[in-house]
């Protein structure tokens, strides 16, 4: 564990982050440990420096905070049996729904990008997408008309109703 203190900006913080990423990611890869240390940024010269050693926790006072309790999950907090359960009626993950719809649809990154930034329209484009398929009479094994529509699709959402959702 390092500890990098006396960081005056945002950008200290993130000048200090990111030399220590470096910093500690060389050490672990020439097989040296990190070890407990206190540290200091120079701002001057980018880097960061030691100011001591820690030995225990003890010297970075980590303390349960008194006035939480602890949390609990039971089937009576989660209304499932199982943690697995509750995690599976999650919503998607942007990322998720991002690589999930350039792979299933065959649209680019920007056009699920526009897409996941509004969830309900994740599935309108979804179930308007198989409706045109249906209604065009198509197989699922055909990926170019797939394509065709999806992207056609995706471009009027994109472009179209979003614009007029807009005015």
């Amino acid at each position: 564990r390092v500890e990098v203190k006396n960081l005056n900006s945002l950008k200290q913080i993130i000048q200090s982050a990111e030399f220590e990423a470096l910093r500690q990611t060389s050490l672990a890869i020439e097989g040296t440990p990190t070890g407990r240390e206190t540290r200091t940024f120079d701002p001057k010269t980018g880097l960061t420096v030691k100011i001591r050693n820690k030995t225990g926790a003890v010297d970075y006072r980590f303390m349960p905070e008194p006035d939480l309790p602890p949390v609990i999950l039971d089937k009576y907090v989660l209304d499932k049996d199982t943690l697995t359960e509750f995690l599976e009626q999650l919503p998607e993950l942007p990322e998720e729904a991002t690589t999930r719809l350039m792979n299933t649809y065959f649209i680019s990154e920007a056009s699920a990008l526009i897409i996941i930034s509004d969830r309900p329209a994740i599935n309108f484009y979804g179930k308007a997408v198989a409706t045109c398929r249906r209604e065009l009479g198509q197989g699922d094994d055909d990926d170019d008309c797939m394509k065709k529509v999806s992207v056609a699709i995706s471009n009027w959402l994109c472009n179209d109703l979003f614009a007029l959702i807009k005015e």
